[in-house]
């Protein structure tokens, strides 16, 4: 597992995004300056949970992630930026978040509600917003209802729930939810922000696992997850959803 943490040596984000497509997405948020408790859930070292204490000048925000070394990371960066009197990370599952219903004004998920699953994350999660409270949250979807025959066999292989922008928005109205908005990732998010990291991080993992049979495996899964994307990009993306607990 350790290598695996390895392949995203160095980088801020564990997913496909930037810093232009969250500003966008928490701008689907009407009201940036109340005063609001943010929960950002699988929060990785915390590129958007800064972007979000930045944005939203009065929110406290809890960030959770199972991986303690991230949440120590996030903890020290807020101390840096003088914003850990608003934010506070914990180690937690997403699996099993102890906190009480009714008390977030906004569910934040960037690249991360695959975990659990979209539909199982958006019911499973709304108890814990007031009520007209947003969630909004970025998750893999297909954008066309016949993707190639590669495509969709790795996703298949890799994350069979993954669904269509359409079905995905039925599955928010069916949840009990108000579809505010929804945008697609550009494919800068995907390479320049992403996979042309992972890539630089695979050469040198290449070179010093030569004869790691198993780190080597990590290496090929990873490269063959860029090399499917690069081979059929007009097929999937992330896109983020914004939606309002009715």
């Amino acid at each position: 597992m350790e290598v695996f943490f390895e392949a995203f040596d160095r980088m801020e984000r564990l997913g496909p995004g930037s810093d232009e497509s969250t500003t966008r997405a928490m701008a689907l948020y009407p009201n940036r300056d109340a005063d609001l408790r943010i929960l950002d859930i699988g929060c990785g070292r915390g590129a958007h949970t800064l972007l979000l204490a930045e944005y939203f000048p009065n929110a406290i925000i809890t960030a959770i992630d199972n991986h303690e070394p991230y949440i120590e990371h996030l903890n020290e960066t807020a101390k840096l930026k003088s914003v850990s009197n608003r934010v506070t990370a914990t180690c937690m599952s997403m699996f099993e978040i102890i906190f009480p219903d009714e008390c977030f004004d906004l569910i934040w998920v960037e690249g991360a509600i695959y975990i659990i699953g979209f539909e199982k994350g958006i019911n499973n999660w709304k108890r814990l917003l007031k009520p007209n409270g947003y969630f909004i949250c970025s998750e893999i979807s297909w954008l066309t209802d016949t993707p190639s025959v590669e495509s969709h066999q790795f996703w298949y292989n890799n994350y069979p729930d993954m669904d269509t922008v359409s079905n995905n928005l039925i599955k928010i109205e069916q949840a009990g939810y108000t579809i505010k908005e929804n945008f697609v990732l550009p494919s800068t998010d995907w390479t320049t922000h992403y996979y042309d990291l992972i890539q630089n991080n695979l050469k040198r993992m290449r070179e010093y696992y030569a004869d790691n049979v198993a780190a080597m495996q990590v290496v090929e899964m990873l490269q063959t997850e860029i090399d499917v994307y690069h081979r059929n990009k007009q097929d999937y993306s992330y896109v983020f959803y914004a939606m309002e607990r009715a």
